[in-house]
């Protein structure tokens, strides 16, 4: 899933995705960049939007599936990213928990 349509789907405004569709705002490129930088930022781990778990504000995964789907969006995140492989980064060591969490409850079978 692309940060644009999980911004969109964080809201679920059926008006705004009907006049996005409807006249073609939707395709537009600033409009999607605007999306996009806004769905990276509900799925970043950072200070600006209160950290949490990255997933959005929708809270843990519960399902292998959405643990799966929430790794994804994990090795989609620059910012994610750079902390992981970052040693010094202030949020090394709270990315890699979170990574390693996601992946136990994504792959339990892994861990036999």
């Amino acid at each position: 899933m692309n940060f644009a349509r999980f911004a969109l789907e964080q809201f679920k405004d059926p008006n705004l995705v009907q006049w996005l569709e409807e006249t073609g705002a939707g395709n537009h490129p600033a409009v999607v960049a605007f999306f996009s930088k806004v769905g990276q930022a509900l799925s970043d781990d950072s200070p600006r939007n209160g950290g949490g778990s990255g997933m959005g504000g929708g809270g843990d995964p519960k399902t292998a599936a959405q643990a799966q789907a929430a790794l994804q969006e994990f090795n989609r995140s620059e910012a994610k990213q750079k902390a992981l492989w970052d040693h010094s980064h202030p949020q090394h060591e709270a990315v890699v928990a979170e990574k390693d969490k996601l992946f136990k409850l994504a792959y339990p079978d892994d861990e036999k």
